[in-house]
């Protein structure tokens, strides 16, 4: 019905904005760790991230983890964590663009005016960074607009925050 279409769009609408900007928090968080050369353990954890974007340890134990462990199932969450740990190519994205096209001496002329981490990302790297912003945020909307699985996985009573992929899937079936 009209009224189940409206509430659908409006979860997915919250799911796409909400979504988009915890994934940029994760991503820009870890990138920019990522690209400080004086972090340690950062050729492990980069070993990591790049490991987790080329093996994926699959459905069913990525279902077993997000509902028995996690217990995501029939809520908000279900529809939002699981794809905030599948960033790593935007961690990848965020991070060569903080190393390649963030000027070394800016950071360290603001270290050096005493300005900290969180000034330096916050006041030097974010606004240079907003091209690669404005595309790792269109990536992660375009995910999380077009995902249909998790509400098929994870809402299985509550079928009120069913997406419009859900119940645009549910009406072809």
């Amino acid at each position: 019905s009209g009224k189940n279409i409206v509430r659908a769009y409006s979860n997915t609408l919250f799911r796409v904005f909400v979504g988009t900007g915890l994934n940029l928090m994760v991503t820009i968080s870890l990138a920019y760790g990522l690209s400080k050369d004086n972090l340690k353990g950062k050729t492990v954890i980069t070993g990591f991230v790049f490991f987790t974007m080329l093996f994926s340890g699959g459905m069913v134990p990525s279902y077993i983890i997000w509902s028995q462990y996690m217990h995501v199932g029939d809520s908000l969450l279900g529809l939002l964590l699981p794809n905030l740990a599948l960033g790593a190519y935007n961690v990848i994205l965020m991070r060569t663009y903080f190393t390649t096209n963030v000027p070394k001496d800016i950071l360290e002329a603001a270290e050096m005016d005493s300005c900290g981490e969180l000034g330096m990302l916050f006041r030097i790297a974010l606004p240079l960074s907003k091209p690669m912003l404005s595309t790792v945020a269109l990536f992660s909307a375009l995910a999380y607009w077009n995902d249909w699985i998790n509400g098929l996985y994870y809402l299985v009573r509550n079928k009120e925050l069913y997406t419009i992929q859900n119940v645009l899937n549910t009406m072809q079936n």
